[in-house]
């Protein structure tokens, strides 16, 4: 047995001392059929037998993950992914740091030993597991990113060198036709681009905004050259433009590429144009929607396709407590919109958010993962708010959620739900009583409660 074997059988040892003590004597076995990437099937089938609630499974699920096995990708894709990467352990911090050092080894010779794929499968599978606990993963976590969000091509790694001081160069080139920056750190339009100045002044003053607790972001140097690459990115795509909590999400960048700070300006920017690419459709509701007046029949904005997908999946995880935040009139959505839009970028103190991005970043399914820990945030607050029915009183738990868990905890509750929402659907889970069935359809249209739901949406949007 290794550690998480070990891990696996004492936690069903004290579940069967509560449901069924003679099964104890089949431990062994089960450990055997289900260990690996089978593990969530077991509490899933666990679950039905003993009519267990879909949040238990999540808590007993989050306890007993294989950090080694692909858990994130379908069982389908899984079992071709383990094939491939037979024999490499990934359980400890220790264990993913030296397989990253040998990754990132610029050695062609010792690279040509893994496919492309291999490699690629391997980064992702360790970023998502996070690079931090070791010094060694923490120092190689820049181009870890800069692979991830297509800065660097992984099949030209010696040429990374070149690759960089070439898009370096190219970004100062860009800057310079629509910015000077001075001496003393003044960021100004140059002619031809004096039109688009009350653009540029919104975004240094929500620069100048920016992790007020952080040193580093109080510096003038640093806000002119956050200020320059957001004004630059909107020039460059007057489609998408800028928008409100772009500044917060570059920030994360900047922090990370500032081990190198006279390039850290040049690389936030192409690796921010990327990570735009990608989640632009859950930032833009996130950041432009507006409080407006509370009143009958007022309407609440269209929550983002991630945003609504952590509400369907509040109500099949925690039924009671969806129905009772809205039957009080709290829709989630005051907040996940938020959450998902912009990465948990206000919500998180730097450390914790760089954390938070290498399990984003190495998603293989790129940000789906920020709908699992929502909903583990959402989880993890269920006691608290099921106690209160005003809405005010919600919007403090939940404002504070992120910040006051352990995230560790977090993580490993939203690694559980990923494993469960990913793996094949037979049998399917959560299950629905015929009685959530009903309620879904006789409660969650209500117009009553829509009504109030849309008033409190402006109330906490406002506040928010």
């Amino acid at each position: 047995y290794n550690a998480a074997d070990r891990q696996l059988r004492e936690e069903l040892a004290g579940f069967y001392l509560r449901h069924r003590a003679a099964n104890i004597a089949n431990i062994n076995g089960i450990v055997q059929k289900y260990r690996g990437r089978f593990v969530s099937q077991l509490w899933v089938e666990l679950a039905r037998r003993y009519r267990m609630a879909a949040a238990e499974v999540v808590d007993l699920l989050s306890g007993t993950m294989y950090l080694s096995s692909p858990f994130e990708y379908s069982q389908d894709e899984g079992q071709r992914i383990e094939e491939l990467l037979r024999g490499l352990e990934m359980g400890s911090p220790e264990e993913r740091a030296e397989l990253l050092g040998g990754l990132m080894e610029t050695d062609e010779c010792r690279a040509a030993s893994a496919t492309i794929e291999q490699r690629t499968l391997v980064l992702r599978m360790l970023c998502f597991r996070g690079l931090g606990g070791v010094a060694e993963s923490e120092a190689l976590r820049p181009r870890v990113w800069m692979v991830l969000l297509g800065h660097l091509p992984l099949e030209r790694q010696s040429d990374w060198d070149t690759i960089l001081a070439e898009k370096r160069l190219e970004y100062v080139s860009l800057r310079n036709e629509v910015l000077l920056v001075t001496n003393s750190h003044q960021v100004k339009m140059v002619d031809g681009h004096r039109s688009e100045r009350f653009g540029l002044q919104q975004m240094l003053k929500d620069v100048d905004r920016t992790r007020p607790e952080c040193d580093d972001f109080r510096r003038p140097a640093v806000r002119a050259a956050l200020g320059a690459l957001l004004f630059v990115y909107a020039q460059r795509n007057p489609d998408s433009q800028y928008v409100q909590g772009m500044h917060e999400v570059a920030a994360v960048l900047f922090h990370v590429f500032s081990v190198e700070p006279k390039a850290a300006e040049a690389d936030t920017f192409w690796c921010f144009s990327a990570l735009m690419r990608d989640c632009m459709d859950n930032l833009a509701p996130a950041v432009e929607a507006t409080p407006h007046p509370v009143g009958p029949g007022a309407a609440a904005p269209a929550p983002s396709a991630a945003s609504a997908a952590v509400e369907q999946k509040l109500r099949v995880y925690e039924p009671e407590l969806a129905r009772h935040l809205q039957t009080h009139g709290f829709p989630t959505s005051a907040f996940t919109f938020r959450w998902c839009g912009l990465l948990f970028a206000q919500e998180a103190s730097l450390p914790n958010l760089v954390r938070l991005w290498d399990s984003f970043l190495g998603d293989p399914r790129r940000f789906d993962f920020v709908v699992c820990l929502c909903l583990a945030v959402l989880l993890s607050t269920r006691e608290a708010l099921l106690c209160i029915s005003e809405p005010e009183a919600s919007a403090e738990i939940l404002r504070a959620a992120p910040r006051r868990g352990d995230l560790e905890n977090l993580l490993k509750q939203a690694w559980a739900i990923c494993a469960l929402e990913r793996r094949n659907q037979t049998p399917p889970f959560p299950m629905r009583t015929a009685k959530q069935a009903f309620q879904d359809l006789s409660g969650w249209a209500a117009p009553r409660v829509q009504e109030l739901g849309a008033a409190a949406a402006r109330v906490i949007e406002g506040q928010v």
